[in-house]
């Protein structure tokens, strides 16, 4: 585990916020732990340009939603649907077994985000807020 980019994550979050007029969002929660992670992006010609997160809960979900939104910035939407818990794991250097679940609320709160996007700008009638 890489605990200085761990702490970095948990103390100087630069993505940590909203996005005003988000072209997409998404979050996810886990009534078990109490952690919830929301996700907002930003797209432009298929790709994420910005992304910003929102996290209710420990330093496995600071650390993986800010981690995830590090890899995904820059991605086409398509590269960032194909990323993984273990893309997220092994960028923070690995996790104890029992924050992996941080990774899996992360790319749910993602993919809910970019399920968004994509009902929002395809022209059908989507919903204005993906929240599971």
């Amino acid at each position: 585990m890489d605990h200085e980019k761990i702490t970095r994550y948990v103390t100087e979050p630069r993505l940590l916020g909203e996005i005003e007029n988000a072209d997409g969002r998404g979050a996810v929660g886990d009534p078990s732990c109490g952690d919830r992670i929301e996700i907002f992006i930003k797209v432009r010609d298929d790709h994420i340009t910005d992304i910003r997160y929102l996290v209710k809960g420990c330093w496995g979900s600071l650390a993986s939603a800010g981690q995830l939104c590090d890899l995904v910035m820059g991605k086409s939407i398509d590269d960032a649907l194909y990323l993984d818990e273990d893309d997220i794991v092994n960028a923070l250097g690995g996790l104890p077994e029992e924050k992996r679940h941080c990774t899996r609320l992360a790319l749910g709160a993602l993919h809910y985000a970019i399920r968004n996007f994509l009902l929002h700008h395809s022209g059908e009638k989507g919903e204005a807020f993906l929240d599971h």
